[in-house]
């Protein structure tokens, strides 16, 4: 299985759609693509996240409890 090198190698980058918020909150997130993002003191309890792609992120102090990452 080769590992894709850039977010446009993965098999959903066709339909990933640019991330317009400032920051992900307790929702369904699906299909973002989140690039060079600083994702600090973000508040993502319960949120899920599905074929979505990070790259370049930095979480820092975030609250991610009980989220999920599928297909990530």
């Amino acid at each position: 299985m080769r590992v894709p090198a850039t977010v446009a190698d993965l098999p959903c980058a066709d339909v990933l759609e640019p991330f317009t918020d400032t920051r992900p909150d307790h929702d369904i997130h699906e299909v973002l693509p989140y690039d060079g993002t600083s994702l600090d003191h973000v508040d993502a309890v319960g949120s899920r996240f599905v074929e979505s792609a990070f790259s370049n992120v930095q979480f820092d102090h975030g609250r991610l409890r009980r989220s999920g990452f599928n297909d990530v």
